[in-house]
């Protein structure tokens, strides 16, 4: 059922609303606290009447298919954030509530002057710190409060920022008094996280609510991700070079990593590790497959202290050496600068105004919750004096220790603490407690919803544009679980919920948006990384082997199921055997006497050693590596896939083969999205390449296989064993029944069916096309990166001889097989020694 439009029929809001409403409303003005939805007579607050109206005419059936709908694309889209303190907590599938937090035009145009006020302001003070220090020699700032605080990075003085642009992405943790006014508590400069995520949350509820985003004048987030792009396009120092960006990243591990490949995919620019980057010539590289490419912006992820194992931290793994000293003499934008995180610190907000007022020549706009630096005397006596209405916080961060609720201390746990503040004071700051304000969240029940209250904050964005910065109309709010929580966060296990920013007219911009810069395209990334280029190569290898794995042990248990065809399920098993999937029983050689229960658990049983499992989870690990690479469709498919695995302990045989053929569906659906989804560039070479080397091991041993059962089967005396053994098991498993069946009729024999196996090129599971396929992509690779590597050339010579002169005895057949699996084996370790491990192969810097 659609949404009803507002200008339907009042009566049907009538009916649903008041109700839902004011259950909520009871409960809301109960509270002491700010309530987003309800004034204080229990109304509703006019700006959300357009969406009560929206959402009071239709069915909550029908909502909650749409609820349903959107969990259902996180899950799908693989949408996680990691929760660290939690042992569960890695990967943890995103968490919405699909009611978003309703703000009006009118309200947020003034809060969006005073967050670009207060990013110019950060940004001012950072150019000072790391260069003339007016602030400190002036008194403005105490020194303590930046050379104790943490976040100050003396390897970083004199950094020549271009444009003076220190600052370049901006965060503000937002919270709401009781009284209505919206407070700073916390200023994210180092990498602000979230932007993403809360991208990701509005097109999630443009999927699940389209008509709401249709109907309301919700103000588009997609200005602020171009204002971005741009920027850093336009002041990267590149001269007449067509500008390189790059987003940096810690790698999948990170907390994060979702949002860093949705971000780089989204703003068209590589997202790359710090191996994939070097220093040379005081530049920064990329190193691709094909040498070195400049870099001349990079939007770091990760904190500065780990850019750069040279000159900041010695044990980091994640940096570039000599980065530091390329963004010292400006010959890279770093975004943001290394050492911003120093303005992090909760211990500077207090000098804030009057350092607004020296640098800017203006009041702050935007305030900090009231705080004390107790390294200032009268500091001290107010928090001694007032420690029950103070929160106590590290000028190291949470790091240090989190928060401490003077409210919460007895009479002498208070005593303890003030001993401790008062024998470090610099390491103490207080700030005002404020009750944070609470909004709507939609809790779920059988046939019904209800309105509940949570905690909520706000964290908005600010990038920079033209001569100021550009503030996202909306944010990330994040949203605790329960009613009363006193700190909002993502970590402790809370929630989040998309920000509609009301405009005033249709189409209208929000006022106090910075002009934007001048369009400058970024250059067309040709090169691409190593490590991209080996995680497609093991891409393709782990779906090519995923799925001879399943089309195997499928094909093994359904014989077993059937007692069919007794030379079949011998050579079947040996194949088993010979592929590593399973051991022959102890004490026999009969690989028949492979029980049942082993294929089982290894097609099903995560714990499997180098089962299905495993390998389908290697597939998810590398695939999630190249997030920013795939399309939305093929990542979907893969992460079904992966994620479709959950069977229960001791399966049995019926529901592995039903997930088996899932499986081989699945891995299809990928194969064809490689196909159709991917440019041909070199990256797709390799991915190719993967997958048509996996292809020839199954295929070498299954052919050694067939080709021993038929030498067994001559050694037992069979008259004409090439013409009479069946091996229909060979046809099924390449999936070459459908070639057979359309050439020749009869028995599937290895005389009727060796041409389409072996020399067909038109079969795309026969040994010719997978030896053609390599030999084509190692040529294209060769003109791409002035290096080629010649591969496979004896079975090639071998192809041609018995196209021209017959296919050869067996005994010389398995010879060929055996050396077949040698070639693959050196051919993929020359691909690792040429282009996965290099760094600069063939290019002068001269």
């Amino acid at each position: 059922m659609p949404l009803v439009s507002s200008q339907q029929s009042q009566k049907q809001t009538q009916t649903v609303a008041p109700p839902l409403l004011a259950g909520y409303a009871r409960r809301a003005t109960a509270a002491e606290r700010y309530d987003e939805l309800c004034a204080a007579d229990g109304s509703a607050r006019p700006h959300w009447l357009p969406l009560l109206e929206l959402l009071g005419g239709t069915r909550p059936a029908d909502i909650e298919s749409r609820l349903a709908s959107a969990q259902q694309h996180i899950r799908d889209e693989g949408i996680t954030y990691t929760i660290y303190a939690d042992p569960q907590g890695k990967d943890r599938p995103w968490a919405l509530d699909e009611l978003p937090l309703v703000l009006p035009g009118e309200e947020w145009a003034a809060l969006s002057y005073g967050l670009a006020q207060r990013a110019r302001l950060l940004n001012r003070v950072l150019a000072d710190l790391y260069g003339p220090q007016t602030l400190l020699h002036q008194g403005i700032i105490p020194p303590e409060v930046i050379f104790g605080a943490g976040g100050w990075l003396p390897a970083a003085f004199g950094t020549k920022a271009p444009a003076n642009i220190f600052l370049h992405s901006y965060a503000a943790d937002l919270l709401r008094a009781p009284d209505g006014q919206w407070w700073v508590v916390a200023d994210r400069t180092q990498a602000p996280s979230g932007a993403g995520y809360a991208l990701e949350n509005r097109m999630i509820m443009t999927r699940a609510f389209p008509e709401l985003l249709a109907q309301m004048p919700v103000a588009s987030l997609t200005g602020f991700f171009s204002a971005l792009r741009e920027s850093l396009a336009s002041h990267a120092p590149c001269g007449d070079e067509s500008p390189r960006v790059v987003v940096l990243t810690p790698g999948p591990l990170n907390e994060t990593y979702y949002e860093h490949s949705l971000l780089a995919r989204y703003l068209g620019f590589p997202l790359v590790e710090g191996g994939d980057l070097a220093v040379r010539d005081g530049c920064v590289w990329l190193k691709t497959i094909s040498g070195l490419q400049r870099v001349h912006a990079i939007l770091r992820r990760q904190d500065d202290v780990y850019c750069d194992p040279l000159e900041l931290r010695s044990d980091s793994a994640l940096g570039i050496a000599g980065l530091t000293d390329c963004a010292r003499q400006g010959t890279v934008l770093m975004a943001n600068a290394l050492g911003s995180g120093v303005v992090e610190s909760v211990a500077l907000q207090g000098f804030l105004p009057a350092a607004c007022r020296f640098l800017l020549g203006e009041e702050l706009a935007l305030p900090s919750v009231a705080t004390w630096w107790c390294g200032e005397a009268a500091a001290m006596d107010y928090v001694r004096s007032n420690l029950e209405d103070l929160v106590i916080k590290s000028v190291h961060g949470l790091s240090d220790f989190p928060p401490i609720f003077g409210q919460d201390l007895d009479e002498a746990a208070r005593a303890h603490l003030l001993e401790r503040i008062q024998a470090s004071p610099d390491r103490f700051v207080a700030q005002e407690w404020v009750r944070l304000s609470q909004a709507p969240v939609l809790n779920r029940r059988p046939g019904a919803l209800q309105l509940d209250a949570r905690s909520v904050g706000l964290r908005a964005f600010a990038v920079a544009a033209g001569q100021g910065y550009q503030v996202m109309p909306g944010g990330l709010t994040r949203v605790e679980s329960h009613r009363d929580a006193r700190v909002v966060s993502m970590q402790r296990g809370g929630a989040s919920k998309d920000t509609w920013i009301l405009q005033s007219g249709e189409n209208e911009e929000l006022p106090f948006q910075a002009e934007a810069p001048a369009v400058i395209s970024p250059v067309i990334y040709t090169g691409v990384p190593s490590r991209v280029a080996e995680n497609l190569f093991w891409m393709g290898r782990y779906t090519e082997r995923a799925e001879g794995m399943a089309r195997l042990l499928r094909l093994t248990l359904s014989e077993r199921l059937h007692h069919a065809r007794r030379h079949g399920v011998v050579a079947l098993h040996e194949l088993v055997w010979r592929y590593g999937l399973v051991a022959l029983p102890e004490g026999g050689k009969d690989a028949a006497r492979i029980p049942v229960e082993a294929l089982i658990r290894c097609a099903t049983s995560p714990q499997y050693p180098q089962g299905l499992a495993q390998t389908l989870d290697e597939l998810g690990r590398v695939g999630f590596s190249l997030r920013d690479r795939l399309s939305h469709d093929h990542w979907r498919a893969m992460n079904r896939l992966v994620n479709d695995q959950a069977l229960a302990p001791n399966v049995t045989l019926g529901p592995t083969l039903v997930w088996l053929d899932r499986a081989v569906a699945g891995l299809a659906a990928l194969s064809g999205f490689s196909l159709d989804a991917m440019n041909r560039d070199a990256g797709w070479r390799f991915l190719s390449l993967g997958r048509r080397l996996e292809r020839l091991v199954l295929l070498a041993g299954a052919l050694a296989v067939a080709v021993g059962q038929l030498q067994q089967a001559d050694a037992e005396g069979t008259s004409s064993a090439e013409s009479s053994q069946p091996l229909d098991w060979l046809l099924d498993l390449t999936d070459s029944s459908g070639s057979f069946r359309s050439q020749t009729t009869g028995l599937a024999s290895w005389r009727a069916m060796r041409n389409i196996v072996l020399l067909d090129a038109t079969n795309p599971r026969s040994l010719r096309f997978q030896v053609e396929g390599v030999q084509q992509a190692l040529q294209r690779l060769g003109e791409d990166t002035g290096g080629a590597i010649v591969g496979l050339e004896q079975t090639g010579i071998q192809l041609t001889e018995w196209t021209i002169g017959g296919i050869p005895e067996l005994p010389e057949l398995r010879q060929a097989f055996m050396t077949l699996s040698q070639e693959t084996v050196v051919l993929s370790d020359l691909l690792a020694a040429r282009y996965f491990s290099v760094s600069e192969p063939g290019v002068s810097l001269l």
